[in-house]
């Protein structure tokens, strides 16, 4: 995940044009689910980050300042060049977008169980997760399809 980051960030540094973007965005978010999803020892670190979430003590401000912040920032700034926009209102409605984006994996990670109950799989196998990386390349494509609200 490091070197997709610093990837993406190097093209948006570069001043990536918004297909570049919609690329890195795309490969990004699909190395995203395969970490989140694929990983069995994901579970233990999404145990810990629910914690932490729902205690907000050190370790929370840790990992929202080097982590969940400059994710979701990231997730955002290659929407909105992938939207060809710029501005502080899209800005935000880009982090909205990110933020909505990765949350749709929580139903494969702390709600993995319940989500396979409900569409039938017996485990998480490659199909699964191919089925899932295909629903996240849907929304990503819906998302940078529109250039903005």
């Amino acid at each position: 995940m490091g070197s997709l980051s610093l990837n993406a960030a190097k093209a948006l540094s570069d001043g990536c044009s918004a297909d570049e973007a919609r690329e890195q965005l795309t490969t990004l978010i699909e190395s995203l689910t395969e970490f989140l999803v694929a990983d069995e020892h994901s579970q233990n670190w999404v145990g810990f980050i629910v914690r932490e979430m729902s205690e907000q003590g050190d370790a929370a401000r840790i990992l929202h300042e080097n982590i969940w912040q400059p994710g979701t920032e990231l997730v955002a700034q290659l929407i909105q060049a992938a939207w060809d926009n710029s501005g502080e209102m899209l800005f935000e409605e880009a982090c909205l977008e990110a933020l909505l984006l990765v949350s749709n994996l929580v139903a494969f990670t702390n709600g993995r169980t319940v989500s396979m109950q409900i569409l039938d799989w017996d485990a998480m196998g490659p199909v699964e997760l191919s089925k899932i990386k295909q629903a996240m390349d849907f929304r990503v494509k819906d998302i940078v399809g529109r250039s903005s609200r």
